[in-house]
């Protein structure tokens, strides 16, 4: 029950069996797996202004250009090491775990 109403669950179908049909029953699997994470950032500079017009942060706090940034977990090891662009950006795309079920053979 959710909420006082009966919720479906994905383990589980009703299937009517009648004489001569096919019961066509999709089991679609859950897995408890985390999100993956997503950061994006900017590394400014507070002391220097952006004064080129064809850059995206014109007029605004400078952007450190090629820049590492080292992406950490909760324990403090190193997971991942992404660089600045040009005008200052960075962005990751790290895995939701570090545990890996590989079927083999």
């Amino acid at each position: 029950m959710f909420e006082g109403q009966r919720m479906p669950l994905c383990d589980q179908k009703v299937v009517k069996v009648g004489s001569g049909f096919n019961a066509a029953a999709d089991f679609h699997m859950f897995t408890p797996v985390t999100l993956p994470g997503r950061l994006q950032g900017l590394l400014t500079d507070d002391l220097h202004a952006q004064l080129d017009p064809a850059s995206a942060l014109y007029g605004d706090k400078a952007g450190l250009a090629f820049n590492p940034v080292g992406i950490r977990d909760f324990t403090g090891r190193l997971i991942q090491t992404v660089y600045t662009d040009a005008e200052g950006l960075f962005e990751a795309l790290l895995p939701s775990g570090g545990v890996i079920n590989c079927a083999t053979p």
